[in-house]
């Protein structure tokens, strides 16, 4: 990894989808098995803590990424 983490926050719109899908979503130019992989490599934290590919998000989460992506908008 190059630099701090990215960080990022789970739209409303995003509740009740699973974090890969949903970061995914925030991120296009990454496919979802990359998200999945990061997530499973302990390179995603949300709220401080490290998830799984399969957490479902409500909205609101505080996503920081350790992996070299770009900000999302």
């Amino acid at each position: 990894m190059t630099g701090p983490p990215r960080e990022l926050t789970i739209p409303p719109e995003a509740a009740g989808r699973r974090l890969d899908q949903a970061l995914a979503t925030l991120l296009p130019e990454h496919s979802r098995s990359r998200v999945k992989q990061w997530i499973v490599a302990g390179l995603v934290q949300v709220d401080g803590a490290a998830a799984e590919p399969r957490t479902r998000v409500t909205g609101g989460e505080h996503v920081a990424i350790a992996a070299d992506a770009p900000k999302a908008h």
